[in-house]
């Protein structure tokens, strides 16, 4: 079964709203075709979490600061939260990469589970070398080897991926895991994809063996898309 993240962003303009959207996902949830994580807008992370009762949806943070901010929660307040996953590294946070190891070493240190997503720059060889720096330096003070990848396709690269290339892309991204973490470890570890994503593409791309789940942004608010995602 593969993993379907829904990022909500901050695209629900009220509690109300934001309800209203976790109870499709609670029916859609017991169709059983993926393994759902939420990540709720963050005003709204403690509200939907709270509201449900059920093993069949885990939740994330969008962020997490080290320190307190008024944009994003620490680890303790996310884990309280009743979250499980959080985020790290994603497109939207801007985050600097000096603290990104340091981040993750956190949230596996209050038992939560980072979601790492990497991102292309360059649109020749130097992406390798760029995706190798990147989980490299992340991964220097992980706690563990429990977290999952994310393969973000809307960097430089955005429409040039054909399903011969995501498959190509996840084969590396699984030696550059071994090289840190070692081959056993690295097998058991999650790789999804991410970037404009929606329906078509994921039923496009779900034969793809390797590839272990999607992550959804805008589409994760679309009542169409997402009732086509779950078919």
């Amino acid at each position: 079964m593969k993993i379907l993240i829904a990022n909500w962003k901050a695209q629900n303009d009220s509690e109300k709203e934001a309800l209203k959207l976790f109870r499709l996902y609670k029916n859609l949830s017991t169709k059983k075709k993926y393994i759902t994580i939420i990540a709720p807008d963050i005003l709204y992370l403690n509200t939907v979490t709270k509201s449900y009762r059920g093993k069949l949806i885990a939740f994330a943070s969008q962020k997490m600061d080290t320190t307190p901010s008024n944009a994003s929660l620490k680890a303790e307040q996310i884990k309280n939260a009743g979250a499980k996953f959080v985020f790290i590294n994603h497109p939207d946070n801007k985050e600097d990469p000096k603290e990104l190891p340091e981040k993750f070493f956190t949230a596996q240190k209050h038992g939560l589970v980072p979601i790492l997503f990497t991102k292309e720059y360059s649109s020749d060889s130097k992406r390798f070398k760029e995706l190798k720096q990147q989980i490299k330096q992340v991964l220097s003070k992980k706690k563990n080897n429990d977290f999952l990848l994310v393969y973000e396709l809307g960097g430089i690269n955005k429409n040039k991926h054909t399903k011969k290339d995501i498959e190509f892309m996840i084969l590396y991204l699984r030696k550059l895991l071994a090289e840190n973490i070692g081959e056993a470890a690295a097998k058991k570890i999650p790789i999804l994809i991410g970037g404009a994503m929606d329906s078509v593409k994921i039923h496009a791309l779900s034969d793809i063996l390797t590839l272990n789940g999607f992550v959804i942004g805008r589409a994760s608010t679309d009542k169409d898309e997402l009732i086509k995602i779950y078919e």
